[in-house]
């Protein structure tokens, strides 16, 4: 049976997570605390919840109504009896029956996006990553992004490319909450007090940049320097939009079939 997940399937469903996901416990701990929805949690039933994802709405610029699918996984004990697939079937009929456009996701690994082309996903979501170093004097301000900076640092976002995952003001704030809490850090760069780029770090050592977008390309050396000198580290792995680096899936209902950004998706 699938349904979507009640108070009683909790015990459960926090024992299948922290099995798949289980490297990151202060992770889970958050997204339950802060992310999870019964109402966005598709559970399979047998006697008790044992494969679950999560359809988490958003909006595609250009497009519509999108569900992200999050948090993909299957007991061990159940894996390679089709389970997962027939979570992702009812979840495409789901999205049909509320009129939305489409599926997208982001594999966990490089194997995962042959495993799900089997279900109609294409990669169509691609980042621009690669490896910066040192090499500019500063003259721009940075500083930690403040409530008033969010309006700007999701203007900057929207405007980045044709087909994105649209983000809000909330969207940054929760975002920037997370990866306070988690060990990242959040920077936002000034020309003349005015908000032109945005960066968040993932990881501290070594350095990564899981997205850093700006108003002008010009600005991102300068802020890559501060960040790399601020970590005392050499060179920092970099993402932006607009790249070769494969991210993420779509699946469509329609005919369209449109390259678009996501990340800070949870991934």
């Amino acid at each position: 049976m699938i349904r979507f997940a009640e108070k009683k399937d909790i015990p459960y469903i926090k024992e299948l997570w922290d099995i798949a996901f289980g490297e990151e416990p202060d992770f889970n701990k958050y997204f339950f605390d802060n992310f999870f929805k019964y109402e966005d949690t598709l559970l399979y039933i047998e006697e008790k919840p044992v494969a679950m994802l999560q359809m988490m709405p958003y909006t595609l610029k250009g497009i519509g109504a999108v569900t992200y699918i999050y948090g993909a996984t299957t007991h061990p004990d159940y894996r390679k009896n089709g389970l997962m697939g027939e979570l992702l079937k009812k979840s495409f009929e789901i999205d049909k029956s509320r009129g939305v456009k489409g599926s997208v996701l982001i594999p966990a690994n490089q194997g995962l996006f042959n495993y799900y082309s089997k279900f109609g996903y294409e990669t169509l979501s691609y980042v621009d990553t690669k490896v910066m170093e040192s090499t500019s004097e500063l003259k721009y301000t940075i500083e930690k992004p403040k409530t008033e900076d969010l309006k700007s640092m999701a203007e900057i976002y929207n405007s980045c490319s044709e087909f994105l995952i649209e983000r809000n003001e909330d969207y940054f704030k929760n975002q920037i909450e997370m990866f306070n809490a988690l060990g990242g850090e959040v920077y936002v760069l000034k020309d003349k007090n005015i908000i032109q780029s945005y960066a968040f770090i993932s990881e501290l050592h070594p350095l990564k940049i899981q997205e850093i977008i700006s108003k002008d390309k010009k600005y991102d050396q300068f802020f890559i320097n501060f960040l790399i000198n601020l970590h005392c580290e050499k060179f920092a792995e970099v993402s932006s939009v607009n790249g070769l680096n494969p991210i993420g899936m779509g699946l469509f209902y329609n005919s369209e079939k449109p390259q678009f950004y996501m990340n800070l998706m949870l991934n």
